[in-house]
């Protein structure tokens, strides 16, 4: 995607005009459910505190951790489209069982300049963990700022995002780290999360039954083309 130059006077419409390559990229609307949480009707009357609102943060978490699995990992088509899924390849590690400071270096690179700019890395914590103990031929850690305030700030200047559905080993085949411009990962949520309270479907039990639902959809733009993809996968070999 790139213009041309032009002389003095030069007639404009004599050059090639390349029109934009252009493709439609559809955002579905995926249910997802919390599944029931029931509450006897004893402690919902002798609680001291708000079992609504409990519930409802746990309904929240449910949701987010659902709909974090499958915009991680969902498959695009039955499911919303996960950025690791999505993500292209990028480059393999050098051994199996190991991620070096070359590799996280050759994943930036991967991925072309003009994504590079807000990039961020994204990697399960037992991943992170491994490269924060990583040293350098003096046996010193490598990210000492880190070191300093208890996390790593950056990898090679730039942030970590910590993603708990991604692989947790480093192991033959799991990809074990994205990096590129997050941005273009789009998600849809249809309308906020809707709650549900049913105190008739468990009475006889003397329940009552709380449940949350919401919809929604991801994609990565450009994510059909290797070259100009903006987010990129790093595998072990």
């Amino acid at each position: 995607n790139e213009g041309v130059q032009i002389s003095e006077e030069e007639d404009v419409n004599a050059l090639p005009q390349p029109d934009a390559a252009l493709t439609q990229l559809t955002m579905r609307a995926f249910d997802f459910s919390s599944g029931f949480i029931k509450v006897s009707e004893q402690l919902n009357r002798d609680s001291i505190v708000s079992l609504d609102l409990l519930v409802a943060q746990m309904i929240g978490e449910r949701l987010g951790r659902i709909k974090l699995r499958r915009a991680t990992l969902g498959n695009g088509t039955t499911q919303p489209g996960g950025v690791v899924t999505q993500a292209a390849a990028g480059v393999n590690a050098a051994v199996a069982a190991a991620i070096s400071p070359d590799d996280t270096i050759r994943l930036q690179h991967s991925v072309d300049p003009m994504y590079r700019g807000n990039g961020l890395y994204m990697a399960h914590d037992l991943v992170i963990q491994a490269l924060r103990l990583l040293k350098d031929t003096t046996g010193r850690y490598i990210w000492q700022s880190g070191l300093r305030d208890g996390v790593p700030d950056t990898i090679n200047g730039q942030g970590i995002i910590y993603n708990q559905y991604m692989a947790s080993t480093i192991a033959t085949t799991q990809i074990t780290m994205v990096y590129g411009d997050f941005r273009y990962y789009k998600v849809r949520e249809v309308s906020t999360i809707k709650l549900k309270k049913l105190t008739e479907r468990f009475a006889e039990r003397l329940q009552i039954g709380f449940m949350g639902y919401q919809a929604m959809d991801s994609r990565l733009q450009r994510w059909t083309a290797a070259g100009p993809c903006p987010v990129k996968r790093l595998t072990q070999p």
